[in-house]
């Protein structure tokens, strides 16, 4: 006889997984502050309640266990792919120095754009300083 499907196959268990690896990195850094480290210990706490349900609706810890490596391989396989820059460089051989150097412009470009938008918000919220702030853009829009 087979199971009825499970109303709780929506939620990851291999991303729910992640989730509170996260949350306890954040409750172990000491830079955290103390208000982020309680909403995390929270956070921990309900995913674990959550993660005793699941266990609960699905039968049996064995069960649980071959559903969170399924989903483990699926969310691994559709992740985004990290580029090896090493490897890349290495491959290129002697083009690696072209895109060295295009790979400093455009986060140089990166840069000068979050530059820009910083400068545009604030003038939004400091009309006293909005010459000081077009100054700014000024340079940096000369700059690019």
């Amino acid at each position: 006889m087979e199971k009825p499907p499970n109303p709780e196959s929506d939620q990851n268990l291999y991303e729910t997984s992640r989730e509170r690896q996260a949350f306890r990195e954040a409750v172990k850094d000491e830079k955290t502050p103390e208000s982020v480290r309680l909403a995390a210990k929270k956070e921990i706490e309900e995913i674990r309640e959550g993660l005793k349900d699941a266990i609960k609706k699905e039968g049996d810890i064995s069960e649980t266990k071959e559903r969170f490596k399924k989903e483990k391989t699926e969310s691994e396989k559709s992740a985004k792919v990290v580029l090896d820059e090493k490897a890349i460089m290495e491959t290129m051989g002697e083009s690696a120095d072209a895109y060295e150097s295009i790979k400093s412009l455009s986060e140089g470009f990166e840069s000068l754009n979050n530059f820009e938008m910083r400068r545009s918000l604030e003038m939004k919220s400091d009309p006293y300083a909005k010459r000081v702030h077009e100054k700014f853009l000024e340079a940096a829009r000369k700059e690019r």
